[in-house]
């Protein structure tokens, strides 16, 4: 960092008689800041505004009025200054630029900001919002929109601020409290198809019209053995816990689980045939699940 003589057209992001800074890019655009908002928003500035100033005109140290030139880029330090001045902050762009924005508030000591851009990364933008996507698609009764998005948002994790901002709105709550109906329906059966399966293999096929073909009364009383191994504990706990953030189950019909370290655990206990009949009556397991949502999530006409 050092001071820069010549001035040039500059981005302001103060009020009115603020006692301001002014930041300059590496490529030399320049924002003016509040002397407040850099001492609130950052350590490193608020210890640097601190130091003592020499009177002399020659002096190597800014003044408040002095501008800034600092390394990073244009996009990185504005940035930095609507975080300070709390603004509105821009959608992140590519994983280069998150990057250079950590190492700027790394930089900078700027935690408050370190946080921030962790909350961005965990939450992406509208793309993944599917909850409110099904909303809108609902609303205005695009159905097949809103039936893609419903089972988008119910192969994802539930994103609870999304849905909570939702809820908060009269005109979209009633589209989201079945949805998380029936999540949480789709889970509950789920989990009690898995303990019956692994208490009396045939209870959960009362659900099929179409009955899984078992060898024999011996292989039903193999399969409930197996299925109440050790190794089958751990691997039934995991579908539990993986189909309670993802109730679509489009997991399970794609048999993704067959790279979890829990199933080959597990299935190094078991022949083929115990095998193909546990993904089988996983498969029927998921196709059997409540899918429709309640009469109070339908749209009664479209929205004007």
């Amino acid at each position: 960092m050092s001071t820069l003589a010549e001035p040039s057209p500059e981005t302001d992001f103060t009020c009115s008689g603020d006692d301001a800074v002014v930041l300059v890019a590496a490529n030399g655009d320049r924002f003016r800041v509040a002397r407040a908002s850099l001492i609130n928003g950052s350590s490193f500035f608020r210890t640097m505004l601190s130091l003592p100033q020499s009177p002399s005109p020659s002096k190597a140290e800014p003044t408040d009025t002095d501008p800034i030139i600092m390394s990073e880029d244009a996009e990185v330090v504005a940035f930095l200054c609507k975080h300070m001045s709390a603004l509105a902050l821009p959608s992140l762009g590519s994983l280069d630029q998150v990057d250079k924005l950590l190492r700027a508030a790394d930089k900078f000591e700027m935690p408050n900001l370190l946080s921030v851009i962790h909350y961005l990364l965990r939450h992406p933008p509208e793309p993944q919002r599917h909850i409110h996507r099904h909303v809108l698609a609902s609303r205005f009764q695009w159905d097949d929109m809103a039936g893609e998005e419903l089972m988008a948002s119910l192969n994802s994790p539930l994103d609870t601020i999304e849905a909570t901002r939702c809820c908060d709105s009269s005109v979209n709550a009633p589209f989201v409290v079945p949805l998380l109906a029936l999540r949480q329906a789709r889970s509950d059966v789920f989990s009690s198809a898995l303990n019956a399966m692994r208490t009396r293999v045939t209870l959960p096929f009362a659900l099929f019209s179409t009955k899984p073909v078992l060898s024999s009364r011996t292989a039903d009383d193999r399969d409930v053995a197996m299925y109440n191994h050790e190794a089958a504990v751990v691997f039934f706990w995991r579908l539990r816990f993986d189909f309670t953030a993802r109730p679509g189950g489009a997991f399970i019909i794609a048999e993704e689980y067959l790279s979890w370290p829990e199933w080959a655990k597990f299935e190094s206990t078991l022949d083929q045939p115990c095998v193909e009949r546990l993904k089988e009556r996983l498969r029927k397991i998921v196709e059997s699940l409540p899918s429709d949502l309640s009469p109070s999530g339908q749209a009664s006409g479209r929205e004007r």
